[in-house]
């Protein structure tokens, strides 16, 4: 997802929501 790639979550795809 975008949002992970540039925030780097600790989810890989299913942080996508996850601000």
């Amino acid at each position: 997802s975008q949002i992970d790639e540039n925030l780097t979550l600790n989810h890989s795809c299913v942080g996508e929501n996850v601000s």
